[in-house]
């Protein structure tokens, strides 16, 4: 072959190639339209919602998961274009620098006072601080014997408290404050969640026409509302707590501490003259002890420390402190005995677990019930307190909260000697 022929070809081949290359064009592949992503979003017992919507649409029929794809939400826009070699950068928008940062969001705490007074009449501090606690725009939450609990608005409870320490003579005080933020933010998604599936869940029942799929999805919406009926106690406990603080009054009559007032306690067990079923600060000053949280029940906080309540009013918490001076869980539990079987109606003692529990039921008209557990573990001494304002929350919630007792249960260790010490 001639060498100009042979030139003659190879521009024809590379001409075509050009040409071909000019002509081809970028394709982008668009999901299909209406997918919708359900995720891995969990449910209060760590159930995915994702795998309930897969396992709905997966019952369901072609025809009608094709349609419920076609309803769903819109499919994401498509991408930016890409920018020419030559053209310029965007310009952010004139007033960019100038826009101001945006307000950190404020934080929900629930502050919980307690203290203890002694007056010359106790029934009248109690008029008094049941008439504060009106004027302020709270409540009263309990009134029994010497005690009152009241609710005053957040921005009131430091003055509230200054005030009503200044009613007779303060013998005793704790304030502890619970951040209750993230909690309120987590439970508050759960719920918004839960009823965007159930809804979505609704909708794809309405298209079922095979029994079996009816049913499935008939138990798959019954249990999210139970959830959600759930979660909206729960956000409306929370925000409560985040609106009003707690005071609690212990009022003691002059005649009755007129005779030295508290005693000392030996070394190391000055926390179980602190013991109340009405003050958090004992339990709060230890390290963290994570229980789970009953059913019923809203964990507060759970990173700091474990503290939990339920819309009835009922109280769990835990700590560990340390075992100082060392004792097996007897010791402590008969210490304990000691300190607080007078000031209530009955007592009796029962082991949970590895816990010796104390049980103790206040008179009056209306009793409550005070539970502290105990269990020496090595260098810490684990203990959970329970409160119940009245026999039905005990009723309701005993059983839960007797499980998560149990359920903390660490590895039971042989009893200390206590040699040379008095129980």
């Amino acid at each position: 072959m001639r060498p100009k022929t042979l030139l003659f070809l190879l521009l024809t081949l590379g001409l075509w190639l050009l040409a071909g290359c000019m002509a081809k064009r970028d394709y982008a592949y668009a999901p299909e339209p209406g997918y919708y992503d359900y995720g891995e979003m969990e449910d209060m017992d760590g159930r995915s919602y994702g795998g309930a919507m897969a396992m709905a649409e997966e019952a369901a029929p072609t025809a009608m998961r094709r349609e419920s794809r076609k309803s769903g939400a819109s499919a994401p826009p498509p991408p930016a274009p890409s920018m020419q070699p030559n053209s310029p950068a965007p310009e952010p928008p004139a007033d960019a620098a100038q826009a101001p940062e945006q307000p950190k969001a404020d934080r929900m705490v629930h502050y919980d006072g307690w203290m203890r007074l002694r007056v010359t009449r106790v029934q009248d501090l109690l008029d008094a601080v049941a008439a504060l606690a009106e004027e302020l725009g709270g409540k009263v939450e309990r009134m029994a014997g010497g005690t009152i609990t009241v609710a005053v608005p957040v921005t009131s409870f430091e003055g509230a408290f200054a005030d009503i320490a200044a009613m007779g003579d303060l013998l005793d005080k704790s304030i502890t404050a619970t951040d209750i933020t993230d909690q309120f933010t987590s439970t508050e998604l759960r719920l918004r969640t839960a009823e965007t599936t159930r809804v979505r869940l609704q909708q794809l029942l309405a298209k079922a026409t095979e029994e079996n799929e009816k049913l499935q999805l008939l138990r798959e919406i019954a249990r999210l509302t139970e959830q959600i009926d759930l979660l909206k106690s729960q956000v409306e406990l929370l925000s409560t707590l985040a609106s009003f603080s707690r005071i609690t009054i212990e009022a003691l009559p002059r005649q009755a501490v007129g005779q030295g007032g508290q005693r000392d306690e030996p070394y190391g067990l000055g926390w179980i003259q602190r013991l109340s079923p009405f003050r958090q600060d004992v339990a709060a000053a230890g390290k963290l002890l994570k229980l789970e949280a009953p059913e019923g029940f809203v964990a507060l906080d759970i990173e700091e420390r474990f503290v939990a309540e339920s819309a009835d009013g009922a109280v769990l918490r835990s700590g560990k402190l340390l075992n100082e001076p060392v004792g097996d869980t007897e010791f402590w539990m008969a210490a304990i005995q000691q300190r607080l079987e007078p000031e209530f109606a009955s007592a009796s003692v029962e082991t949970w677990g590895d816990y010796r529990v104390l049980t103790l039921v206040q008179g009056g008209d209306t009793p409550y019930i005070y539970i502290v557990a105990v269990s020496a573990q090595g260098k810490w001494l684990q203990l959970i307190e329970a409160y119940y304002p009245g026999a039905e929350q005990r009723e309701r919630h005993g059983a839960a909260v007797r499980g998560a007792i149990e359920g903390s249960s660490g590895v039971s260790l042989a009893p200390v000697q206590r040699e040379g010490r008095e129980g």
